[in-house]
């Protein structure tokens, strides 16, 4: 789990682990054992090295009505990703990954819990959406090249030149 806000990552795990949950932080420099159940990433600047480890990757805050959260930098790892029903500030991306089959959504947590126990039970349905995902990213890497170029024109045709 890797809480929005880090600061939080204490009192998530005190709050998980009184429903009897094994759980360890990050912060807290807790390592990871047989019996954990779950690890909260509460630290900053780690989330590339975690997410390669990580089997899939749930979207925890589309499940709340404040926007969702970016689905492009676990799609770029090739991790399956489960998006709840509020992605309005991604709903481009998540309507082009959706046509790619590259993640899945869901409209509760019941049917999270559900996705995760299927994808865990069958890992290769896991790892064939995150290859659509990676698959879909790596199309459109030029992406932003073409924006520089353009708005490098642009701004040489008002005279702003870049060394």
């Amino acid at each position: 789990m890797v809480p929005r806000h880090p600061e939080r990552g204490p009192v998530i795990r005190s709050q998980l682990a009184a429903t009897g949950i094994t759980v360890q932080c990050r912060s807290e420099s807790q390592v990871v054992n047989a019996d954990t159940r779950l690890y909260i990433a509460d630290t900053l600047g780690e989330l590339k090295t975690l997410m390669q480890h990580a089997d899939l990757v749930v979207m925890g805050g589309s499940f709340i009505p404040h926007g969702g959260q970016n689905l492009l930098e676990p799609a770029t790892f090739g991790k399956a990703i489960i998006v709840g029903p509020f992605m309005e500030n991604f709903a481009e991306e998540t309507a082009s990954l959706l046509a790619h089959e590259a993640i899945l959504q869901v409209h509760s947590v019941e049917e999270a819990c559900g996705q995760i126990e299927a994808l865990l039970s069958h890992p290769q349905t896991g790892q064939q959406l995150g290859m659509a995902a990676q698959r879909f990213m790596k199309a459109r890497r030029h992406i932003a090249q073409q924006y520089l170029d353009e708005l490098t024109q642009r701004l040489s045709g008002v005279g702003v030149t870049f060394k």
